[in-house]
């Protein structure tokens, strides 16, 4: 069904359809993120904490501990977000909203949406922005470098793991025809063996 959406796929005009709000799958990222982030830090301290001898690496500690803070801060959030039935993505009128970075892309800058398939299966639907630079000077904080760092690593300021939302990909893709006729492409990515 993927590969039968292109461009040229009708899409209802904005404005015919009320706002489609994506929730978290139950369960689903936050849980795994802050077990794994838990696994880090236990491994990290148990390797860097003071075994006696007075080498200052037990300062060392501080890193893998701010990390661990700051990933549980998010794994927390974005459990809390889904307890609370709080939409992950929000697709209307004005563009795509990815809430838990607070980053929303206006359907006039989306290019094309992109779903990226690893090789372990993982999928990620990337909206790729026209101009990047359009959609970093609107954003502060936080939500500007989670942009920036989106376009850095995936292509676009707006992604999401397809097994993290509430809604199958294909309705969610049905769901941004309705809205955009821009094109989406797949592509499946290969380890880089360098």
């Amino acid at each position: 069904m993927l590969g039968a959406m292109s461009e040229n796929t009708p899409y209802d005009p904005p404005g015919r359809r009320g706002p489609v709000h994506v929730g978290y799958r139950r369960g689903a990222a936050s849980l795994r993120q802050f077990a794994l982030v838990c696994l880090l830090f236990a491994a990290a301290t148990a390797l860097i904490v003071d075994d006696g001898r007075d080498d200052g690496m037990a300062y060392v500690a501080v890193v893998p501990a701010a990390v661990f803070v700051y990933f549980t801060a998010m794994a927390v959030r974005a459990y809390w977000r889904s307890a609370r039935g709080r939409p992950l993505l929000t697709l209307d009128d004005d563009g795509v909203t990815l809430h838990s970075a607070r980053v929303t892309l206006p359907w006039a800058n989306v290019a094309e949406v992109k779903i990226v398939t690893a090789p372990a299966g993982v999928r990620t639907v990337i909206f790729v922005a026209r101009d990047d630079d359009a959609v970093l000077d609107a954003l502060r904080g936080p939500a500007r470098q989670f942009a920036k760092d989106g376009i850095a690593r995936v292509g676009g300021p707006v992604f999401a793991r397809a097994h993290d939302l509430a809604m199958p990909l294909e309705e969610l893709l049905s769901a941004v025809h309705r809205f955009t006729g821009v094109p989406i492409n797949q592509r499946y990515t290969t380890p880089r063996l360098s």
